[in-house]
């Protein structure tokens, strides 16, 4: 899934091909940075990392909701930015087809 800011691309988000067994999501920002949101995607309980460093954590645990999910972003990081990778994620999570919905089809 490509995320644009302003009309321009600013990330590409994508299911990591390995390992099969877990829903790994890499996400390459337009500086050429990559980040890598791992643990359990479908359950909205997992942290996106740079480097080895945590950037952001999703979890359901800090909400009371059944539909809802927090976001911490850590001080100084792109809070927006992260924001909208959580939801390209949810999306591409949850879509029964396991497809990138956002591309027209014909």
């Amino acid at each position: 899934m490509e995320l644009t800011r302003r009309g321009r691309g600013c990330a590409s988000v994508r299911r990591a091909l390995l390992p099969p067994w877990r829903r790994n999501y890499v996400i390459s920002d337009g500086d050429g940075h990559r980040l890598v949101a791992s643990g359990d995607i479908p359950a909205h309980e997992y942290e996106m990392r740079r480097i080895g460093e945590t950037v952001a954590r999703v979890s359901r645990r800090w909400r009371s909701t059944r539909d809802g999910y927090g976001v911490e972003v850590r001080e100084g990081e792109d809070a927006p930015f992260l924001l909208a990778v959580a939801v390209a994620i949810d999306e591409m999570a949850h879509d029964p087809l396991g497809e990138d919905r956002t591309r027209p089809t014909r």
